[in-house]
């Protein structure tokens, strides 16, 4: 009897340390650190230039064509993504359910530039999204 309870407290152990939770995150990490209203600090509309942003984040992930523009005068778009999901998974029930839990964020910054490289619009979109599911085998 005591060999059956050790057995099942060394199975409940183990089933806790490989449930848990993973996260990871990429693309322009400073959208996931600075806050948006540093990253304002660094854009002003008609002075700030393409080669200031690029010095400062680096190349942007993707160009967009200016049907996207919200300004007259914007020529050029271009975009910042970063991602961050996380994912969490619970096994502590010695049945055939499982469950699991993730969250994931998505932000953009958007910045339009006329012919002269100087920036005339920006904007931030941010996504959130989390979901659970269980299953009953």
């Amino acid at each position: 009897m005591k060999t059956i309870f050790k057995l099942a407290l060394y199975l409940f152990l183990a089933l806790g340390v490989f449930s848990g939770c993973s996260a990871s995150s990429g693309g322009a990490e400073f959208l996931g650190k600075e806050k948006e209203s540093d990253i304002k600090k660094h854009l002003v509309v008609g002075k700030t230039t393409k080669d200031d942003i690029f010095k400062r984040w680096g190349k942007p992930q993707n160009r967009l064509d200016n049907r996207h523009a919200k300004k007259k005068n914007t020529e050029d778009i271009y975009s910042y993504q970063y991602q961050k999901s996380q994912a969490g998974y619970t096994a502590f029930i010695p049945l055939p359910v499982s469950a699991s839990k993730s969250e994931s964020t998505i932000k953009y910054l958007y910045l339009g530039f006329d012919k002269n490289d100087k920036l005339t619009e920006y904007w931030f979109e941010e996504y959130n999204n989390d979901s659970t599911s269980k299953s009953l085998y």
